[in-house]
C-alpha cells in the first residue's frame, strides 16, 4: 500500500492540479463527512445516560393517527374502484 501512495504522491507532484483536483475534492468531502459522523457519536453518547420515558397517550395518538390514516385509504381507494 504504502508503494501505492509513494507513486501516487510522486505522480501527483509532476503533473498538473488541475487533474488531481476532483480526487483531493473527494477525499475532502470524505474527511468533513467523518468530522460530522464523529460528532453525532459523541452527542449520542451524552443521550445515552437518559432514559426516555413515552406516555400512554402518546402511544393512543398514534394508533388513532394510523387508524384514520388506514380508514382515509381505504376511502380514497373506494373512490376511484
Amino acid at each position: 500500500m504504502s508503494m501505492f501512495k509513494e507513486e501516487f504522491l510522486k505522480a501527483a507532484r509532476e503533473t498538473p492540479r488541475m487533474f488531481f483536483a476532483p480526487i483531493v475534492g473527494a477525499v475532502e468531502a470524505v474527511r468533513r463527512e467523518f468530522k460530522v459522523l464523529g460528532k453525532d457519536k459523541e452527542k449520542d453518547k451524552e443521550k445515552d445516560d437518559k432514559v426516555l420515558v413515552i406516555h400512554v397517550r402518546t402511544f393512543r395518538r398514534f394508533r388513532k393517527a394510523a387508524h384514520k390514516a388506514r380508514k382515509d385509504a381505504v376511502a380514497s381507494r373506494d373512490k376511484i374502484a
